[in-house]
């Protein structure tokens, strides 16, 4: 569990950024925010890693979770302007909503988180699937001009008539919640995977951005 130096707001686990903009000390400017108070306590250079534009991102992934984790892919705005924020889940699954057996499933969300971005709104959904989080499958979301589909190993999930208009940057979390344990799970450890397809006839990038082609 993390603590936010000088607040009394309780943090779970904080994936590692994939890039870094804040502005000066003191100021309000910076990625992600979890409260309204929060300034700049050090200066940092600007750091832009992997930004995606329009296109295609695929991720293949497996993963091991409880009812007390969860595990998510997601894409946020850079945040070198405050409303450039929002967040274009690729999947998110929480551990309470995947059964096994004969049959398995697991509840999928997806979908657009707006925050400060004034020119969005909130869309997101959950939706059963029946398949095995833990094995190997492909997620993936499309971001045109003005929309974004989503699919699961190519079958479609849900569409929407929202897309950014600014670079987004690529976040992969697992998150544990140890006040959710009720003794069934203790000393597990859920897990993220993002790797290449196991089939050697089927090789992928662990993930993979393709720009939209001419005249899309």
């Amino acid at each position: 569990m993390v603590w936010a130096t000088g607040t009394s707001h309780r943090c779970g686990p904080q994936p590692s950024p994939p890039g870094l903009y804040a502005g000066p000390v003191g100021s309000t400017v910076g990625q992600q925010p979890f409260g309204d108070d929060l300034t700049v306590q050090e200066e940092q250079p600007p750091f832009r890693g992997w930004l995606l534009g329009p296109g295609r991102l695929t991720v293949t992934a497996r993963a091991q979770v409880s009812e007390r984790s969860m595990v998510s892919v997601w894409l946020t705005g850079f945040e070198d302007q405050p409303q450039r924020c929002r967040e274009v889940c690729v999947f998110e699954i929480f551990g309470v909503t995947v059964t096994s057996g004969p049959n398995p499933s697991a509840a999928v969300g997806a979908g657009i988180h707006p925050f400060r971005d004034p020119a969005l709104r909130e869309e997101f959904s959950v939706d059963s699937i029946p398949f095995d989080p833990a094995r190997w499958h492909r997620y993936a979301v499309t971001i045109a001009a003005d929309a974004c589909a989503w699919d699961i190993d190519g079958a479609p999930m849900r569409t929407s008539r929202q897309a950014p208009a600014y670079p987004l940057q690529i976040f992969t979390g697992v998150f544990d919640f140890p006040d959710r344990e009720s003794g069934a799970t203790a000393g597990h450890e859920p897990w993220l995977e993002i790797d290449e397809s196991p089939s050697p006839r089927a090789r992928t990038d662990p993930a993979r951005h393709a720009p939209p082609g001419p005249g899309a």
